[in-house]
């Protein structure tokens, strides 16, 4: 019994006519296919390394059913593309105004020096209760049965010109007389100064370094 060869038929496509094409070959039999570019030579087939080519291929994301460009700059929200920030991200600066929705919880300044709480006798002249310094915090607290005036900043103290007035206490260190911390949310590093409204006041004067 005789044998013959079987023909391989051509290898074929269909065009964007709807026709049947033969797809021509290489001298080694693999079919030879050319594709659409987006846009001229270079693009996403240029090596790494070589300068960035004029034409390339345009980068873009889906949008609300749409393909949109990847474009540099700002943008608007509805503009703009969400983003995961990673969590070993490191610290972000922030700038200009910001608005907070809920609560927000801070870490207050902490400390472990402070000065001696000896009590000073304080009369009826002008004295600095505190020096400016870079304190932390600060207590001011009347321990007599006078009236102590203290004024934060600059100037001189009086009955008529003073921040706070701490009362008098009923009788000496009965400790009647509610401590002064300074400034609500505000820590006062200023000059503090105190006068008494009668001679033998008697008030201490605390800070935190």
């Amino acid at each position: 019994m005789s044998t013959q060869p079987i023909s391989r038929p051509p290898l074929a496509g269909v065009g964007a006519d709807g026709e049947v094409y033969a797809l021509p070959l290489t001298a080694g039999g693999t079919a030879v296919i050319t594709t659409g570019g987006g846009g001229g030579g270079g693009g996403t087939s240029s090596p790494f390394g070589d300068p960035f080519p004029t034409d390339g291929t345009a980068i873009g994301v889906e949008r609300g059913g749409d393909m949109v460009a990847v474009v540099e700059g700002q943008a608007t929200m509805a503009a703009s593309l969400p983003v995961v920030i990673a969590s070993d991200q490191s610290a972000v600066a922030i700038s200009g105004s910001v608005t907070l929705d809920g609560p927000v919880t801070a870490s207050p300044p902490i400390s472990n020096t402070a000065t001696d709480p000896t009590q000073t006798t304080v009369g009826t002249s002008a004295a600095t209760a505190l020096a400016a310094g870079t304190r932390k915090a600060m207590s001011i607290q009347n321990q007599g049965t006078t009236i102590i005036y203290v004024l934060l900043g600059a100037g001189t103290p009086s009955s008529s010109k003073y921040t706070v007035a701490l009362p008098a206490c009923g009788a000496n260190n009965d400790g009647s007389s509610a401590p002064y911390t300074g400034p609500p949310g505000v820590v006062w590093t200023g000059a503090v100064q105190w006068i008494s409204s009668g001679v033998g006041g008697l008030a201490t004067a605390v800070e935190l370094t």
